[in-house]
């Protein structure tokens, strides 16, 4: 320890107990450098042991440092949504709007009324509330957590030969019942599997079976010595060396006289006019939408918050007033 210049955070407490006598020792360490062990603080956590006679160790690093805020979002449950409500209020509110105002102003107003809506007849739910971290998971698994804690707490307060035997078999059934929970989900699954499901659905819940938490978040950027957290300034932070990657100070001169040569090549098509006739320059029809609607997927709304099940509910006039 002292060649590596270690130090030892444990206080003496106890961080094993054995079931038969309650004798608690300290046979677990937690070494850390020495840099490190003035702002640490070091708990034990008697009151559960997770399955095992060893006790939880808790180890605080009292650093600060800078994180972004993860945001705890809402999302509307369209489920239990009211459709006719939001169809007859999306009608209203969007007959109030004028299309000869400013194109952004417009949006602004359609996506007002289209969440002012979405707001009186669809239900939200918080979308980190009650996620299980494993699929799983069931009643009986959490009522046998339950139990092997109880079990735990007894002993410590009585040690009695039928107490300690009822102890060690509490931990048997909780795998027990963990793995036929975990048996049975993955029988119940494979039974959903067919030739036309997607080998990328198998892997997720080859994932999500083993309890797998992915952070979506981007991780912390540095460029010229500047370190970048929050997800603004990693924003920031992209753009500016997108630009300067792509400006005309990397290009040599050979890319210059070719980026020349293809503006002079194209001239006449930079120059001509838009042909009226074209079909992709016909106005966009109700029926056309109705069809891409129809043909879109459940996924998460942009930052509008508008969602394509929402378009697709739309009326008839709200949709024209869109286009």
């Amino acid at each position: 320890m002292e060649i590596k210049n270690l130090v030892c955070l444990n206080d003496g407490s106890g961080t094993r107990i054995d079931a038969r006598t309650r004798v608690e020792t300290s046979i677990d360490l937690t070494l850390v450098s020495d840099t490190l062990a003035s702002t640490c603080t070091w708990e034990v956590i008697t009151n559960t042991t997770i399955g095992s006679d060893h006790y939880p160790i808790m180890v605080d690093i009292g650093i600060e440092y800078e994180s972004e805020v993860t945001r705890v979002e809402t999302f509307f449950f369209f489920n239990s949504a009211d459709r006719d409500k939001f169809k007859k209020i999306t009608e209203q509110e969007m007959g109030k709007i004028l299309v000869n105002e400013n194109v952004n102003e417009v949006n602004e107003y359609v996506c007002k009324a289209i969440l002012e809506a979405a707001e009186k007849s669809i239900k939200k739910k918080n979308s980190r509330h009650n996620i299980k971290i494993v699929p799983w998971w069931t009643k009986e698994c959490s009522k046998a957590m339950k139990a092997r804690n109880k079990a735990f707490k007894i002993i410590k307060r009585n040690s009695s030969f039928q107490n300690v035997i009822e102890y060690k078999r509490v931990p048997a059934r909780v795998r027990k019942i963990i793995k036929d929970a975990k048996k049975e989900y993955w029988r119940r699954f494979c039974n959903t599997v067919g030739k036309e499901t997607e080998i990328g659905k198998v892997w997720r819940m080859i994932k999500r079976m083993k309890g797998g938490k992915q952070e979506r978040g981007y991780p912390v950027l540095s460029e010229g010595g500047i370190i970048t957290v929050k997800d603004e300034e990693k924003a920031e932070m992209l753009a500016k060396t997108f630009v300067k990657i792509h400006s005309e100070d990397n290009i040599g001169g050979e890319g210059k006289r070719g980026r020349e040569d293809t503006l002079v090549g194209n001239e006449g098509i930079l120059k001509e006019e838009e042909d009226i006739d074209n079909l992709t320059n016909k106005p966009f029809s109700v029926t056309e939408l109705n069809r891409a609607l129809r043909k879109t997927l459940m996924s998460a709304p942009g930052k509008d918050q508008i969602n394509y099940i929402m378009l697709n509910h739309l009326g008839e006039s709200a949709k024209e007033k869109i286009l």
